[in-house]
């Protein structure tokens, strides 16, 4: 755009970016929370199995092979447009999912390991030993405390995602036709 300085642009477009990266976060912490939550619960299960596997995945692979990954897999299978536009919301699943994934994956591996550790202490074993119901002792006890822990994360979740919009913006083409 000839004419108009970088600023300009930028700030033009920053609102755009902050609410996609808004509603990943929102939606990273709904899935993931409860997600690492199950995997700790049923520790050493399959569900268990299948979220330290998707955690692998996504801290492994490289974000633009991901971000790829799903482009492809949502335009061609799922039938979502591939490029943003202000005018079509479903435009906004694939970035706002491509943006979600790094934030699910860390959440879910924190909480279960935040958990686990808060099930092997000896305050837990004595609420179990006193007859408390397992579901009690897990939302009574252990999830307040491994929330905590995980609270301190929230900050850097945030630069993580205003970080990861530039990526997501070349990719997904997100001011094509702002």
């Amino acid at each position: 755009q000839t004419g108009k300085s970088v600023t300009s642009i930028i700030v033009s477009r920053f609102g755009i970016s902050m609410r996609l990266g808004l509603i990943a976060l929102v939606f990273s912490l709904l899935i993931g929370v409860p997600s690492g939550i199950l995997q700790a619960r049923f520790k050493d299960g399959l569900y268990d199995h299948i979220g330290t596997a998707f955690t692998i995945f996504i801290n492994a692979v490289p974000h633009l092979v991901s971000y790829s990954l799903v482009m492809v897999f949502g335009a061609r299978l799922l039938g979502l447009p591939s490029q943003y536009t202000i005018t079509d919301s479903r435009s906004a699943v694939l970035p706002i999912v491509s943006l979600s994934m790094g934030s699910i994956a860390n959440y879910m591996l924190w909480m279960r390991r935040y958990m686990v550790d808060e099930l092997n202490k000896d305050y837990i074993r004595l609420a179990k030993l006193k007859g408390l119901s397992s579901t009690r002792v897990m939302f009574s006890h252990v999830m307040k405390n491994a929330f905590l822990p995980l609270a301190q994360y929230l900050p850097y979740s945030v630069l993580l995602t205003v970080g990861g919009s530039i990526l997501v913006v070349s990719q997904f083409t997100l001011y094509a036709d702002t």
